[in-house]
């Protein structure tokens, strides 16, 4: 196996080419494992849609949604590629939603879902990066969530989504980079710094067996923050002080305000 996976890397081929004793497939297409994803979105909608609810209490609703999902990840597999003009229908309790391939060099599919309070729509692909034991997944493309009483929007960032062990070692799941939910109109931010460890090479040896899932962060005018791109950091200016504060440990706990 490990010759056969010399020789992939050498020639520029994925190691996923071989068929192995493993299993990183799902049964699912990407755009059925994103639907499978959204099952937490009716419950922070409700929250959202209060007369109460001003935009940092949503801004909180919709960070907690998007650390949540990542939850839901962890039985992670490969899912199947849909073809182009591929479309996915489902419902999520009163949600409906739409889904439909548009692109398949990067596999690209859009999305709408709505209710009587809320429409979310935008497109979606993983650009993946694959060592010999490990797969690393940027999750790129546009989220929007746009609420019906009072046309307020937000838009979503997503992190990315790393896996080792894929062939060999204990399989670990990793978050990097940050969450982001944004509200244009008011210039508020929330921004969620993720804090994975590096691995090696391999994703087994050279790299730290601990892989931390814990995250920090805030929520903020957009023109009181710092962002550090060598450190994909998000951390308030000098002198200014966020409006709330998230921390806490995406598989276990979320803590708002250190509550």
């Amino acid at each position: 196996v490990l010759s056969q996976i010399s020789k992939n890397l050498i020639n520029g081929r994925f190691t996923l080419a071989y068929s192995l004793p493993i299993s990183v497939f799902d049964c699912r297409t990407s755009m059925e494992f994103f639907a499978w994803n959204l099952q937490l979105i009716p419950k922070r909608i409700v929250k959202c849609i209060d007369d109460k609810c001003d935009i940092v209490e949503r801004l909180k609703q919709l960070t907690i949604f998007l650390i949540t999902i990542n939850r839901i990840n962890l039985p992670y597999m490969n899912p199947l590629l849909p073809t182009l003009g591929e479309t996915f229908q489902c419902q999520i309790e009163d949600i409906q939603c739409y889904f439909e391939t548009t692109k398949v060099n990067p596999p690209i599919f859009n999305f709408y879902l709505f209710n009587q309070h809320f429409k979310a729509y935008g497109h979606w692909y993983l650009s993946q990066t694959q060592g010999a034991n490990s797969m690393i997944n940027d999750s790129c493309g546009e989220f929007k969530v746009k609420f019906m009483k009072d046309n307020e929007e937000f838009t979503f960032t997503l992190c990315t989504f790393s896996i080792f062990g894929i062939l060999f070692g204990k399989n670990t799941v990793s978050l990097r980079n940050n969450i982001t939910v944004s509200h244009e109109k008011s210039g508020m931010i929330s921004c969620i710094n993720l804090n994975p460890v590096s691995s090696g090479f391999f994703g087994w040896f050279g790299g730290n067996k601990a892989m931390p899932d814990a995250f920090n962060g805030f929520i903020a005018h957009k023109d009181e923050i710092n962002f550090d791109s060598s450190s994909n950091v998000y951390s308030m200016k000098e002198g200014k002080k966020p409006i709330d504060n998230f921390t806490g440990e995406w598989s276990e706990e979320i803590k708002y305000n250190d509550k």
